[in-house]
């Protein structure tokens, strides 16, 4: 089992093996990320990434490219340094699987992202991550495009949907637009949610940090990570994060009273003026509070998913009851889903339309 924090890195063996599928016989060069190599074409390298373009045209040995956008160096030696196959080595501070990730979808010509199968959230990672970092300006659009797709705040219904059929949402992938964004075997939720955080990806957030209020084994598994399906963990890129998903849930909770059903206190709502049937209604919605309010509010009640939908036509309420309650829910939902990035101190669904990516 390998526990990932953060940039979820692989555990490192000590020997570096070349990659097969991204070895190329008549490749010039050799990347060199963690344990794994990759024997490429420095041209083909530098007509992606404008970053790469300047660090392997920089003669001598140890260059620190100056616009690397996150300050990480690598080194690159043309001369007297380090070489395999007779070709010079670019040692990279980034994660092997991200760059074998990267390197497949270029040579491959963007087939893993285009194609009509699910988008792997390894490969989107590395678009993102490396695309950004080091320029691969095509990848990285190409990603986000994927992604923002993929969220779309008007989607709520597809999400609701999916929540109700889907509870192993956090391992097995992710449904709010047109296509499944799949986690594969060696990825789960929080990778997917680190790298949103950690780049800044505002549009999406709201989304993800909502399904990460309803994971199972709450708050456990927010301490304790997301476990991928070959059982690798994935925990929290900071404590900060955690506080903050804590604290919305808290919100939530408190909301599913103070928006979603405070028609049902105030006993002039329920039973409505043409009630067929005053006294069972009157009954039935006593029982409602007791049961959105009893121990607490409970998140099944918060967004028109799994019980809430039914919830007014299980207790019983006449039919004219049972409509003006809908009405409120209704409206209730609706307020509460605007209101949803600012629960997480993300402004409102307006400002995120207009999102950049361009730190």
């Amino acid at each position: 089992m390998h526990r990932r924090a953060g940039r979820s890195i692989k555990r490192r063996r000590v020997e570096s093996a070349p990659a097969e599928r991204l070895w190329f016989d008549d490749g010039n060069i050799i990347l060199q990320a963690e344990d794994k190599q990759f024997k490429v074409h420095k041209s083909f390298l530098a007509r992606h990434s404008k970053v790469l373009a300047g660090m392997l045209s920089a003669p001598g040995s140890g260059v620190h490219n100056p616009n690397c956008r996150t300050g990480h160096a690598a080194t690159y030696s043309s001369t007297g340094g380090t070489s395999v196959d007779n070709c010079p080595v670019v040692t990279l501070p980034d994660s092997g699987e991200d760059w074998e990730e990267l390197l497949t979808v270029l040579y491959d010509t963007f087939r893993k992202v285009k194609s009509t199968e699910p988008y792997q959230v390894g490969t989107l990672i590395a678009m993102l991550r490396l695309g950004h970092k080091y320029e691969f300006d095509d990848c990285k659009e190409e990603a986000l495009t994927c992604i923002l797709e993929e969220f779309p705040h008007q989607s709520r219904m597809r999400l609701f949907d999916y929540f109700t059929v889907n509870p192993n949402y956090h391992t097995e992938g992710i449904m709010c637009g047109p296509k499944l964004i799949t986690f594969g075997s060696e990825h789960s939720f929080f990778d997917l949610l680190n790298v949103a955080v950690e780049l800044r990806l505002e549009p999406i957030l709201p989304v993800l940090l909502l399904m990460a209020v309803y994971l199972p084994a709450f708050p456990a598994t927010i301490f304790e990570g997301t476990k991928s399906i070959s059982g690798n963990i994935t925990t929290l890129v900071s404590p900060s994060i955690q506080q903050l998903i804590i604290s919305a849930r808290e919100k939530l909770q408190r909301a599913v009273g103070d928006v979603i059903y405070p028609f049902l206190l105030d006993g002039r709502t329920i039973p409505a003026p043409k009630c067929q049937s005053r006294d069972q209604c009157e009954a039935n919605r006593l029982k409602l509070i007791q049961t959105i309010w009893v121990p607490l509010p409970s998140l099944d009640h918060a967004f028109p998913f799994g019980r809430s939908h039914k919830l007014l036509s299980e207790h019983g309420l006449c039919a004219r009851c049972e409509e003006i309650g809908r009405e409120y829910t209704s409206d209730g939902h609706e307020a509460l889903w605007n209101s949803l990035p600012r629960l997480f101190g993300l402004g409102d669904w307006a400002t995120l339309e207009n999102f950049k990516f361009d730190l």
